[in-house]
């Protein structure tokens, strides 16, 4: 935590609370870049560069994703919109496919897996918010990830609208909390 005792990895995992009661308070651009740099060091497959990761904290493309996630978030400070950018993928994939199979480094079945790039890409995208998720509670954020938005109406407030190769895979709502939530176990 910022400021404070810091959490072990395990500490955040006991400790993380879905965090749908979330302050207004906004998240300190300090904190939201330390949040975004622990996410980015989640693993890839294949050190591919196949996700990214938009922090919007604008009032005004706060309100268009609540209104492309029908309703939800309800007004957070700060939505990280996790993507899968299929052509970084794609393109990653060419330099590494061509020398590891023509030295037979990989059988002819290994690279028929290179044909499963979205889901590649959306699983590098997943591993990523789950870093932030743990980060956000090691920093002493919460966060939410939340369960529908109109893909195209989300692409189009983060700037990409045009980019029919990019996945939206995760959108999470990310403040300080509310309360103190119970912990449910699992």
């Amino acid at each position: 935590m910022t400021g404070s005792k810091t959490l072990t990895v395990a500490q955040a995992i006991r400790a993380y609370r879905t965090g749908h009661d979330l302050r207004s308070a906004p998240v300190p651009r300090e904190l939201l870049d330390e949040l975004l740099d622990l996410a980015n060091l989640a693993p890839t497959r294949w050190d591919f560069k196949s996700r990214s990761i938009v922090a919007v904290t604008a009032t005004a493309e706060l309100e268009d994703l609540a209104w492309a996630c029908e309703g939800q978030p309800s007004r957070p400070p700060a939505v990280l919109v996790f993507s899968a950018d299929l052509q970084a993928l794609q393109d990653g994939q060419d330099d590494a496919r061509a020398p590891a199979t023509d030295s037979s480094a990989w059988a002819t079945e290994s690279v028929t897996i290179f044909s499963m790039l979205r889901e590649y890409a959306v699983k590098d995208a997943m591993v990523a918010a789950g870093f932030a998720m743990l980060a956000a509670t090691g920093l002493g954020l919460s966060s939410a990830p939340l369960t529908g938005w109109d893909e195209e109406k989300v692409k189009e407030i983060i700037g990409i609208g045009d980019r029919r190769d990019v996945t939206v895979v995760l959108l999470l709502s990310v403040g300080y909390p509310g309360h103190d939530p119970d912990h449910h176990d699992r």
